[in-house]
């Protein structure tokens, strides 16, 4: 059993609400609030189709036991923590000088040189490694096909926001490929291949 939460949410989303109102000339600010979550779910998908955080954020990836390596799902470049729980239920963190982050991609954590980490029982999500990701510091800086794909995917929930049904498919090739230069492989974390 592996999880993977969100612990802390980017302080700014990569588009805002004057943006998108712009972009699908809406003028009056009835829907703000709807196209606020919009935009945060759009960018919730890109994050999931690029394999990577695009502004800072905070995760706890839960594992069963502690592996020789862990791979986090998403490429870190900030810090991590690695901690275990005592047969007490007792949260211990490993000696932040025991742990060594390959910032990736892929990201994995590994004990450092010379250091071998304890022995901690197969129990459901024993084992917690909290990390800060993100592929770009600023909102200023996030490449602009990422923020054009946001855009336009806000329009097509916004479109269909009143269905009670599935939306229509459509192939938007050419929107998707505006994600295409920055999807990040996500080099089998999602098919559970932590190294034991």
């Amino acid at each position: 059993m592996a999880g993977l939460i969100r612990t802390v949410a980017p302080a700014d989303l990569p588009v805002d609400v004057a943006t998108v109102k712009s972009a699908l000339r809406i003028d009056l600010s009835d829907d703000d609030t709807l196209l606020a979550a919009l935009i945060g779910a759009a960018s919730d998908e890109a994050e999931h189709r690029l394999h990577r955080a695009i502004l800072p954020q905070t995760w706890m990836l839960f594992l069963d036991s502690l592996p020789r390596q862990i791979r986090l799902p998403w490429p870190t470049a900030q810090s991590v923590t690695v901690e275990y729980c005592q047969d007490a239920g007792d949260w211990v963190a490993l000696n932040a000088n025991d742990v060594f982050l390959v910032s990736g991609p892929p990201s994995i954590v590994v004990p450092t040189h010379g250091v071998t980490w304890p022995t901690v029982g197969h129990y459901p999500d024993s084992v917690r490694v909290t990390f800060q990701s993100c592929s770009w510091e600023t909102l200023a800086v996030v490449p602009l096909g990422i923020r054009q794909w946001i855009v336009a995917r806000v329009g097509e929930l916004y479109e269909y926001r009143e269905r009670s049904g599935p939306a229509p498919a459509a192939s938007h090739a050419f929107v998707d490929s505006l994600l295409a230069p920055w999807i990040i492989p996500d080099y089998g974390w999602r098919q559970c291949e932590q190294a034991r």
